[in-house]
């Protein structure tokens, strides 16, 4: 062969070689809706359901880290408090285990999880597994030091920061799988739960940048993905390379991501660029997505700030879950007035308020994206 065919055969070889290549997904794609005006809540968003936790001696929670809606109930990692569970009527139902030391007992919940028949508490260095009814069933000593866990039907996801790849994939008898997303000073936040449901799929969100490892749990293999494709969106190596010279990320010149909460079908993140925060929405089923600015959100559900209703320490299947205080919500509601009136839930949050009690259990809301 001489040496032109040679070249041209290599030349194919490449062409071919790159057609293989498979394009990273960009969760937000460029068909987005952007609302530039200001928007009602209620344009977007319906309250299903808005709950009042009642508040006993025995069933009073702190600053919650995660809740967790299963089987018709809601599950409550807080601080200095057990796991705590609640029914859709609001009343205190049980504990999960209990802070101590003794057998079935915790010094602290790192993260949770359920599925339909048990509850799965991380410690440090130890599963503990739980029947639905809260009886204590086994624990498990962990060979890594775990920081959070997703449970899926064949095994479970953890986040250890603290190795070389911070995904880590064990079988339901703990034998370890497979690994992914090398460590990175940006994966050091604080978060009770970085992973988010979709169908088979669990996103996890790296850092504040635009980069998602994906994990199929039908398939068993990881991927990535992009929350937005522009140049102008941080990456991961981006965020890293702002903390080794001891810089604020939200001083990037940069897009920004922070918070990403999920249902089954539908996801939603918050995004700062240039100062101005946006909420990106998408519904799977339709496949549409839309942004809205914040600021201009009036919120004509609850009143509160729109900042404070979009929780992202919380999951559910079927809606997203967002909590309130009852005093802060009747400062809301009593500063709006007359508007309140008009509120196309009002049915559902007027009789929840309370000024009196500061101490108060919050109440639990769930809505859904009108998309």
């Amino acid at each position: 062969m001489n040496r032109e065919k040679l070249l041209l055969c290599l030349l194919l070889i490449g062409v071919c070689s790159c057609n293989k290549v498979k394009k990273q997904e960009v969760i937000f794609d460029d068909n987005i809706q952007n609302s530039e005006d200001s928007i009602a809540m209620s344009s977007f968003v319906k309250v299903e359901k808005a709950i009042k936790l009642e508040t006993l001696p025995y069933s009073m929670i702190g600053n919650i880290h995660q809740i967790i809606k299963k089987n018709g109930l809601y599950y409550i990692n807080s601080s200095n408090s057990p796991i705590k569970v609640f029914n859709e009527k609001g009343h205190y139902v049980r504990n999960i285990g209990d802070l101590g030391h003794a057998r079935g007992e915790y010094a602290s919940v790192l993260s949770m999880d359920i599925d339909e028949n048990y509850v799965y508490v991380l410690t440090n260095r130890k599963l503990m597994i739980y029947s639905i009814n809260g009886t204590f069933l086994e624990a498990h000593d962990l060979d890594v030091n775990a920081d959070a866990i997703h449970v899926y039907a064949d095994g479970y996801l953890f986040f250890v920061l603290e190795d070389k790849n911070v995904l880590h994939t064990y079988t339901k008898s703990l034998v370890p799988q497979k690994q992914a997303v090398p460590r990175k000073q940006a994966l050091r936040i604080s978060k009770y739960m970085p992973f988010c449901s979709l169908g088979d799929k669990v996103l996890f969100h790296e850092g504040h940048s635009s980069d998602v490892a994906v994990y199929n749990t039908a398939s068993n293999t990881f991927s990535a993905a992009k929350l937005l494709d522009p140049d102008n969106c941080l990456t991961i190596e981006q965020e890293d390379e702002l903390i080794e010279k001891g810089l604020k990320v939200h001083k990037s010149s940069k897009r920004i991501f922070d918070g990403m909460i999920t249902t089954e079908h539908q996801l939603l993140v918050a995004s700062m660029y240039n100062q101005e925060i946006l909420i990106y929405a998408k519904d799977f089923r339709t496949n549409r997505t839309m942004s809205f600015p914040i600021e201009r959100i009036v919120n004509d559900l609850t009143f509160v700030s729109p900042q404070s209703f979009f929780a992202s320490d919380t999951y559910s299947k079927e809606n997203f879950i967002t909590y309130v205080s009852p005093i802060l919500l009747s400062e809301a509601i009593q500063k709006e007035g007359d508007a309140v009136a008009k509120s196309p839930c009002a049915d559902l949050i007027l009789p929840l308020k309370d000024d009196k009690d500061s101490n108060s259990n919050p109440i639990i809301i769930e809505y859904s994206l009108i998309l």
